[in-house]
């Protein structure tokens, strides 16, 4: 940002140590987790409650997302792979993304959508869902604070059968599925990037 500003460019995008964590899920399960930010529990030893998720730690998308059934399983897939992989907890519940825009680690705003079909990982069916605002905000202003987020962000999110909240992907970008749909309802991601960018305040 500093180099593009110094040739008369302005642009608001995120910290690139934000954005470095964010990309890696084993890192960023880890770091959150430590700030309060609720994500999925971590097998990292032979002890684990199956099914289990396999995830790339760098990925996009449900790109080379396995479940496993078995201990077994288990113990191949990590001897096979080593460190590419984090293992997880599988999640049943409803699964949500939501849309945000923030302004120098301030939360401007947000739309929380339910995933009801998704494509390689996208969403390409979703429905506006406002009831569970009131479970997110907080989460998501800690978000912005925490790592100083300035643009666009989408993260996904299970409402658990137990009524858990899990915080499981975070996208520092716009979403790739349902951004019309925010703006519809108000939250005109775009047109904010583009003000904030050129005035450098909403």
């Amino acid at each position: 940002q500093e180099d593009l500003n110094r040739n008369g460019v302005r642009i608001s995008i995120h910290n690139y140590d934000a954005v470095m964590l964010m990309s890696d899920k084993r890192e960023a399960y880890r770091t959150l987790g430590r700030i309060g930010v609720p994500v999925p529990e971590l097998f990292e030893e032979e002890a684990a409650t199956f099914p289990i998720l396999a995830k790339p730690r760098v990925s996009s998308g449900s790109k080379g997302i396995l479940i496993i059934s078995t201990k077994s399983e288990f113990l191949e897939h990590r001897k096979k792979h080593r460190d590419e992989y984090i293992y997880v907890e599988f999640l049943k519940g409803i699964e949500y993304t939501v849309d945000c825009f923030y302004h120098k680690g301030n939360l401007v705003g947000f739309v929380p959508r339910k995933r009801l079909k998704t494509l390689g990982g996208a969403a390409v069916v979703t429905e506006s869902d406002f009831s569970v605002q009131h479970l997110i905000r907080d989460y998501l202003r800690l978000l912005g604070k925490k790592f100083g987020l300035n643009g666009p962000a989408n993260f996904q999110f299970f409402v658990t059968d137990n009524s858990r909240i899990v915080f499981t992907d975070f996208n520092l970008r716009f979403a790739s599925g349902g951004l019309p749909l925010a703006v519809f309802l108000g939250l005109d991601i775009p047109r904010l990037y583009i003000d904030i960018s050129l005035k450098g305040h909403i």
